[in-house]
Formats: C-alpha cells, sequence, structure tokens
C-alpha cells in the first residue's frame, strides 16, 4: 500500500509561482550546506520537506536553470489529466460538409461513417472518435436511434435557423435590398509560408481583420485591424465603433450579413439566470408582460423566462443598425459557406502569402490594403453567386434530410433521450 505522504505528492494541484519560488530556495539552501552530497540526494531531501515529487522538482529546477533563476510561470507542474482538444472553425466547417454528404448522396450519416470520410481525406486532420464525438455535440449534431437503425442529425433549432436564414435572405433579393458581408479573418505576424500555400499559420502576432462588402467591392474606410490578444472585451468594444462609424456609408433599407461572434452579439440588456435573485426575475418577467403566477418557485419563473429570451433577445449592433433602417441578418454556427466574404479572404490571403511576414505590422498592414485594393467588383459579383448557388444547395438538403429522418423520428415516450450527454448519445454507435 501506498503511503499517505506518496498519495499526497500524486495529487497535489498545480504549484504556484510562489510555492515554486519556495522549493527552489529550499534546494538551494540543502545545496549550500551539503556540498558533498550528490545532486539527486539533494532532490530526493528537497522533495521529503516540501512534499513534492521529486519529479516535480527536477522540472523547477529546470525552469529556474532555462529562465535564469527567475520562475517560468507560463508552466504548470503537476498538470491533472490531459489537455481537451479543441478543433478550430475551419475544421468544424470541413466536418459538417462531410456529414451534410451523406444527404446529399440520399444515405443515413452515422459515427462510423462519419469518421471514415474524415480519415479517408488526405486534407483533413486525424480527429480521434472521442474528439469527433464531442465535436458533434458542439456543433449541435446529435445521434438518434430507433430500434437497430441509427443515425447522426442536426438539431431543431439549427435546421431551423438556417432554413429562417435562407427565406429572409431570398426574400431580400426579391425586395431589391442591398446585402452587405462582414466577416474577420486572422493573419498570423512574422511566420514563414510556403510558396503557393493559402494557409497563413505560425507563430508570432495574430492579428484580426474585420471588413464589408457587397457586389459594388469593399465599402470604403472599411478596414479594421485589431490585435487578437487582446481581450474579447476589448473587441467587443473596438467592434462596436468601428460599426456605428460605417452605417452612415451603407444604403437606406440595405442588410448586413454576420455571424453570430460573441462580439456581434453583445446583448442590450442581461436576460435572467440562475444567479439572478428571484426578485429581479419576476421583475423583468414584469417588465415584458409575461404572465406568471406569483407562488411560482424560482426554477418555475426560470423556465418561463428562458421560453420567451429568444424571442425577446435585443443586440447593441443590431439597434443601432434599425436607427438607420438596416436590417442585421445572422449565419446559422459554421456556415461559412454562406458567406462569400469567405472565398474574398482566399484571394487577399494567397496575395500577402507571397510576401514576407516577419516584417512589422506597418509594413502588414500596407499589404493587406494593397490586396484589398486588388479585389475588384467583378470578383465580388463571382463570389456572391457562387454563394447563391451554396444557399440553393441548403435549401435543398434540409429537404432531404427531412425525408431522410422521417423514418427515425424518435417516438415520444422516447424523446427524453436529447438530454443526454455525449456518451450515451452516442454509445451505441461505437458498437456499430
Amino acid at each position: 500500500m501506498e503511503s499517505e505522504s506518496s498519495q499526497s505528492k500524486r495529487r497535489r494541484p498545480n504549484l504556484s509561482e510562489g510555492e515554486k519560488t519556495i522549493i527552489y530556495n529550499v534546494y538551494c539552501g540543502l545545496r549550500e550546506r551539503n556540498e558533498n552530497m550528490l545532486h539527486n540526494d539533494v532532490v530526493n531531501l528537497c522533495s521529503d520537506l516540501t512534499e513534492v515529487s521529486i519529479r516535480s522538482v527536477h522540472r523547477i529546477l529546470k525552469s529556474f536553470k532555462e529562465n535564469e533563476g527567475k520562475c517560468d510561470v507560463s508552466k504548470n507542474i503537476e498538470t491533472r489529466g490531459r489537455k481537451q482538444i479543441q478543433l478550430d472553425d475551419c475544421t468544424k466547417y470541413a466536418i459538417r460538409r462531410k456529414f451534410h454528404l451523406f444527404f446529399f448522396r440520399n444515405e443515413i450519416p452515422t459515427l462510423k461513417k462519419v469518421a471514415a470520410e474524415i480519415s479517408s481525406d488526405e486534407t483533413m486532420p486525424k480527429i480521434s472518435r472521442r474528439v469527433l464525438l464531442r465535436t458533434l455535440k458542439q456543433m449541435n449534431i446529435k445521434f438518434i436511434k430507433r430500434g437497430r437503425k441509427s443515425a447522426l442529425i442536426e438539431r431543431e433549432e439549427i435546421v431551423l435557423w438556417r432554413r429562417n436564414y435562407l427565406k429572409k435572405i431570398r426574400e431580400y433579393r426579391l425586395d431589391g435590398r442591398k446585402i452587405y458581408y462582414l466577416d474577420e479573418t486572422f493573419l498570423n505576424q512574422g511566420h514563414t509560408v510556403s510558396k503557393g500555400s493559402e494557409a497563413l499559420a505560425g507563430k508570432g502576432r495574430r492579428l484580426l481583420i474585420t471588413h464589408i462588402g457587397s457586389d459594388s467591392g469593399f465599402l470604403e474606410n472599411g478596414l479594421l485591424i485589431l490585435d487578437s490578444n487582446k481581450t474579447s472585451d476589448y473587441h467587443e468594444e473596438m467592434f462596436e465603433s468601428w460599426f456605428s462609424q460605417i452605417l452612415p456609408s451603407l444604403e437606406p433599407n440595405s442588410v448586413v450579413v454576420m455571424d453570430n461572434a460573441s462580439y456581434h452579439s453583445r446583448q442590450l440588456e442581461q436576460s435572467p439566470t440562475t444567479d439572478w435573485p428571484k426578485a429581479d426575475i419576476i421583475n423583468w418577467l414584469s417588465q415584458k408582460n409575461l404572465t406568471f403566477d406569483d407562488n411560482m418557485l424560482k426554477v418555475q419563473l426560470l423556465n418561463i423566462a428562458r421560453k420567451h429570451i429568444p424571442l425577446l433577445m435585443k443586440y447593441v449592433v443590431d439597434e443601432m443598425a434599425r436607427e438607420r433602417n438596416i436590417i442585421v441578418h445572422r449565419l446559422p454556427p459554421y456556415h461559412c459557406e454562406l458567406n462569400p466574404t469567405e472565398l474574398i479572404w482566399a484571394q487577399i490571403k494567397n496575395q500577402v502569402a507571397r510576401e514576407d511576414l516577419t516584417s512589422e505590422t506597418d509594413k502588414i498592414k500596407g499589404l493587406l490594403a494593397t490586396a484589398i485594393e486588388n479585389v475588384t467588383p467583378e470578383s465580388w459579383k463571382k463570389c456572391i453567386r457562387h454563394t447563391i448557388k451554396e444557399e440553393d444547395k441548403m435549401w435543398d438538403l434540409d429537404t432531404r434530410m427531412d425525408i431522410a429522418i422521417e423514418p427515425l423520428v424518435i417516438s415520444s415516450d422516447n424523446s427524453d433521450c436529447d438530454s443526454c450527454s455525449s456518451s450515451n448519445e452516442f454509445s451505441s454507435e461505437d458498437n456499430e
């Protein structure tokens, strides 16, 4: 049986900067007092006195040595568990495209089939089944089963979001409204790009680039470049300030298409959460003229609020646009193919990638400005035409999904499985 001290060392949480410094000083003191003792013996003694594992003591000493006697706070000692792998938005988009392809082929997608489709594509990264399961759940794709049949389907709220988006964007075009497309991309400063590569990945300062355009080209003076290492609150504040400045340049009665990034979607007012006192929830419901009983529990009041929040939610940028008779139209999550600006960014990155990005930020901004100027209205019109074709494919996709899934719709007595965890949702898939 392990001793109590050994168990304590193993379960110790991450060490703080101060604790690491103390351990380092203990080692140095022991080293001075026991000059004839071997290094490993001093480390063992230091471990016993501080109740920290021998391995951790070695790591701390190495860290101080590499940083010239200073503590490296960027490295945690005794990290618990593995770091959770998170896929970027581009990879999630590619996974969703693979998932949708099955419906276009009149096939029912399953976890096994989607995983095989991804692994057979050399352009896709290697994704473990566990990571794929978690990613699918994040993307609002769920598992359904009836009898011996099973399938992966998108949750109803995402299908409804996409259907409403496509319906409204068609109506806006028929009404003759001017449609602007707003989008961001990232650019990494201080890296080397292989010739002909479109991916601008690497180490260095990361810049967030925002712009807006239409079939007339990019909006003049619409370029915004931010340091993405800043906080999201900083991005939110800068984006709203930039948006207010470009609004007067947009045509009245126009539409601005944007995604649902957090800094695009700051709520005009906060909505009730479990942290709210019961009295505040009652006050919110009263202000919204929602019906409730005075003897209701807090959980019942929250339930009423949550049912109405999506209908009552207002965003700061939406209200700013509405004051100028402009509509903000939000894309469904991970549907970047419905924004032609994604294709425009690819052209710009190809041009910038030919240059040296290891130079100062001002030069990079100049390269970007030149590449943006080279994007003509004809290029925009071509990309918009491609996007309209993608919209038509999505409209057809929803119809195909509706037909394919109908035989697999879960009966009402099994509807509770939607709330299962990802491990339970996909358990039967693992046995295929």
